[in-house]
């Protein structure tokens, strides 16, 4: 199967030089108007790489850019398109964008307590559930301007770098606390505090947000008409706001002789700053002209 898919790329490459001789040399290159989708596609080298070192369990990573950097964990895209529009046959408008979002039920077994009261023999089960929910995007809009006439061309250029996300954890219980049952059973560990709370929902208060500046340098050499390869390094400079974070439970308040909900500030937020060089859309790109 390796063999396969190795002799499929050199074949495509290959079909592309034929192609690339026989096109006149002014249609290589991207003129007014243009636009371009890239890919990230070290991917591609990585996996055609590992086939000569032995590697087991070789897999493909998908191809797609690389969103904005962020140190906070917060739950960025991990892939995103770059494009370009060319404004002059030298000067292109660049984005690079991101989307993520997921809904993830995940339910576990757990013993019924009120069964198990009367019957300590009792194996019946109720099922908890866990929901979780994130959402972010990652976006880079900027300029950039190309250098030679020819096939292969300098690009420098530079923009504004912003990415948003935010969390939210839920929990529904089947074991209800009661004066009776304080510390009821519960499918998944760890959501119990110190004062005896449970947890029923985590939420970021506002979202986790990075901004910035970015600009980046590189070569770009067409390979056919309207197809290119190329590679740039990012000179950044990135500011990270991690959102504050609440929690909700409830607990067995014996002065009140009931279950009450409580509303906590369980996390304040991050803060940080990062810079230096990087790649923000792709360390080694392909890009298709139209």
């Amino acid at each position: 199967m390796k063999k396969i898919i190795l002799i499929s790329i050199v074949c495509v490459f290959g079909f592309m030089g034929i192609q690339a001789q026989d096109a006149p040399a002014r249609n290589f290159t991207p003129s007014q108007g243009d636009f371009s989708i890239g890919f990230d596609v070290t991917p591609i080298f990585s996996f055609v790489g590992n086939i000569f070192n032995g590697t087991e369990n070789n897999t493909f990573s998908p191809l797609a850019g690389r969103p904005v950097l962020s140190t906070t964990g917060a739950p960025f895209p991990t892939a995103t398109i770059m494009g370009r529009y060319m404004l002059r046959d030298n000067v292109a408008l660049i984005a690079n964008i991101g989307l993520m979002g997921s809904s993830i039920r995940t339910r576990a077994y757990v013993q019924d307590d009120y069964a198990f009261m009367f019957d300590p023999l009792n194996r019946d089960r109720l099922i908890d559930v866990q929901r979780e929910r994130q959402n972010g995007f990652s976006l880079m809009l900027g300029a950039e301007r190309r250098v030679g006439q020819n096939r292969i061309q300098g690009i420098f250029g530079g923009g504004l770098v912003f990415a948003s996300a935010r969390s939210t954890t839920t929990f529904e219980w089947a074991n209800q606390m009661t004066e009776v049952n304080r510390t009821p059973s519960a499918g998944f560990t760890g959501q119990f505090d110190t004062y005896g709370g449970r947890t029923l929902e985590s939420r970021t208060l506002m979202p986790t947000t990075s901004w910035g500046v970015a600009t980046h340098a590189g070569v770009e050499y067409f390979i056919a008409p309207g197809i290119s390869i190329g590679a740039t390094v990012n000179l950044f400079l990135v500011h990270q706001r991690g959102g504050q974070t609440y929690r909700i439970s409830e607990r067995f308040i014996e002065a009140t002789e009931r279950v009450e909900e409580w509303t906590d500030l369980s996390a304040p937020g991050n803060r940080g700053t990062s810079w230096g060089t990087g790649n923000m859309g792709g360390s080694l790109f392909i890009s298709f002209y139209f």
